[in-house]
């Protein structure tokens, strides 16, 4: 089994609060960010590496070099923590990874206060759907915080 900790959807992918307090919180050594359009980005690149803390080596790659290094036998040694900034990559990873053991949506579509405002996802390509893997969902904010796990609601 690989040691994936944790899969967030965070439209803000590395910033202070993933850097800093879940990474710690994980005790992830690797942050994968996978996605399709900032891979192509060289300042984008540099400036998630540059957020990334000395504590973890970050990779940013397209979702299907994510997926080969994810099922690669020489990642089970690491403490891997995913971001990606869309449901749809979350699901690509989840359907092609089986260790995938939670996909987190913490800062998705944010409207506002209300919590379960910010799960709003507005694409219906995007939307949730029943999965055989059953990853559960949940929505954290805050590392070490209260979240909502929603068991019967999968990618």
């Amino acid at each position: 089994m690989r040691n994936i900790v944790l899969t967030r959807i965070d439209d803000r992918l590395i910033h202070g609060q993933v850097a800093l307090l879940w990474t710690k919180h994980l005790q992830a050594n690797r942050i994968i960010v996978a996605n399709d359009t900032i891979v192509k980005n060289k300042v984008q690149v540099a400036a998630l590496k540059m957020a990334c803390p000395a504590t973890a080596k970050c990779s940013v790659l397209s979702v299907e070099d994510s997926i080969k290094v994810l099922n690669d036998p020489r990642a089970e040694r690491l403490r891997i923590f995913i971001v990606v900034n869309n449901p749809t990559d979350a699901r690509r990873i989840v359907e092609a990874v089986p260790s995938v053991p939670l996909v987190n949506i913490s800062n998705y579509g944010h409207l506002g206060d209300d919590l379960k405002e910010r799960i709003k996802i507005t694409d219906a390509s995007d939307h949730p759907k029943p999965h055989p893997a059953g990853v559960p969902l949940g929505c954290q904010r805050l590392a070490g915080g209260r979240g909502l796990l929603h068991r019967h609601l999968h990618l």
